[in-house]
């Protein structure tokens, strides 16, 4: 089975831990040089069942839904989401991930990563 996006096929060296994280240390490098922005780190903690699915896919696109254009959400493994928030977004965008996860009580958390300048990766990927 070959796996094609709606517009091209996802070479396979595009779909490795490795690169997605390289991804995301791009992003932190990226957006850490535009003054206002902050980055959040929401996870779902254990036990992730079908509602925690449903929750983070929830979150994760009623947030890109309000993004403008200097702002990026990645949904990057089932249970983590992070957000590299422009000044101009980040009311708007924070206010309502509180009233979003707070309907999920301690399931869901919202951490600022003050240092994303350099991510720590294998925090990211171990973080729970």
């Amino acid at each position: 089975i070959t796996y094609i996006s709606a517009s091209r096929v996802i070479p396979s060296e595009e779909r490795t831990p490795s690169f997605l994280y390289s991804l995301i240390d791009t992003y932190g490098r990226m957006y850490s040089r535009i003054e206002g922005t902050k980055c959040y780190f929401v996870v779902h903690h254990a036990p992730f069942g079908n509602m925690g699915y449903i929750a983070m896919t929830y979150i994760h696109s009623k947030i890109t839904s309000l993004l403008g254009p200097n702002s990026t959400a990645l949904h990057f493994e089932k249970n983590k989401i992070i957000l590299f928030l422009a000044g101009d977004d980040r009311q708007r965008i924070e206010g309502t991930i509180m009233d979003t996860i707070a309907v999920f009580g301690d399931q869901i958390t919202v951490t600022e990563i003050e240092r994303y300048s350099h991510l720590d990766l294998f925090k990211l990927m171990t973080w729970e």
